[in-house]
């Protein structure tokens, strides 16, 4: 399964990190480099093991480690309605 970005959340990219801004709660969500990395694979549609060996490649982390990270942030996001499933994808 894939997820989607619902439309009402918007992003903006800085340096090494991202601020993402849900414009019905209103409410920002600040990521730091790590989770914009995820951010950034989710915005371009990646599955998981390709943004977990990014996060792998980028930061060299071990992949247990990058999965986990992945794991969680997918469920922050979903918890706070910054992520939907996509069935489709």
């Amino acid at each position: 399964m894939g997820y989607a970005i619902p439309s009402q959340v918007l992003v903006a990219h800085l340096e090494g990190e991202a601020v993402l801004l849900h414009m019905d709660t209103k409410r920002y969500y600040r990521l730091n480099d790590t989770a914009a990395r995820i951010w950034k694979g989710l915005e371009r549609r990646e599955g998981i093991p390709a943004i977990v060996a990014a996060l792998c490649a980028e930061f060299a982390v071990d992949p247990q480690l990058a999965q986990r990270e992945v794991d969680q942030m997918i469920l922050d996001l979903m918890t706070n309605g910054l992520l939907t499933p996509d069935p489709v994808q």
